[in-house]
């Protein structure tokens, strides 16, 4: 973190400004480091998005350490402050939901998915799982229009993927 602070400014840089710092073109820049959808972005926020990348690396870190459901929570929720903070991606509807999902009590609960809106992973325990569920309907939900089961529902964690060979 301390690199970040040290030579990265905080607001914006140009697009030539960066291109001046790398010694390279803006064709260059482009072709490496930006895709087609935001060749046409001219201003960039380098300090608070390195700070949150450079941040989650860190909590990722100290998991691997402090395995506690009570752990996992809150670099959950350290993760989405950062995202909210210095990604800015994330939405006032999920960081709402973050929220109240933290007063039903959840161990933690952070946005997730395409950010700017995205949705809302939070983590509590099997036996307070119902009550949990029920705050939500009687707080962010209650004038939901729709089927609230379609966007509120339990999952549990799973093996994740693997390659079978037979």
């Amino acid at each position: 973190m301390s690199l970040i602070t040290k030579h990265l400014r905080t607001g914006t840089y140009t697009k030539a400004e960066i291109c001046e710092i790398l010694e390279v073109t803006e064709e260059e820049l482009n072709q490496v480091s930006l895709n087609q959808n935001t060749h046409h972005i001219q201003k960039f926020v380098l300090r608070e998005r390195m700070t949150h990348v450079a941040s989650e690396a860190h909590r990722v870190a100290w998991w691997l350490k402090e395995t506690t459901i009570e752990g996992l929570g809150n670099l959950m929720t350290a993760s989405h402050n950062s995202m909210a903070r210095d990604y800015e991606a994330s939405d006032p509807a999920c960081d709402r939901l973050v929220e109240l999902a933290m007063n039903a009590g959840a161990a933690g609960a952070r946005v997730t998915g395409a950010g700017w809106g995205g949705c809302v992973v939070a983590l509590t325990t099997r036996d307070h799982l119902d009550d949990f569920i029920s705050q939500l309907r009687q707080t962010f939900y209650k004038d939901y229009p729709g089927d609230v089961d379609e966007v509120l529902f339990p999952s549990e964690p799973q093996a994740g993927a693997y390659v079978v060979k037979p």
